[in-house]
């Protein structure tokens, strides 16, 4: 949706999700919604 150089990925999923950074996947699994990182992810691939 945006140009590379305008959003970082990384900087990007710290705003989405910052406590899933700190929690292991299957922590992450449990919180409601286990693909939307997925989902997110798959846009930087």
């Amino acid at each position: 949706l945006l140009p590379d150089n305008v959003v970082d990925p990384m900087e990007l999923l710290s705003y989405l999700d910052p406590p899933d950074l700190n929690t292991p996947p299957s922590s992450g699994a449990s919180s409601g919604h286990p693909s939307s990182n997925d989902d997110i992810l798959a846009f930087f691939e």
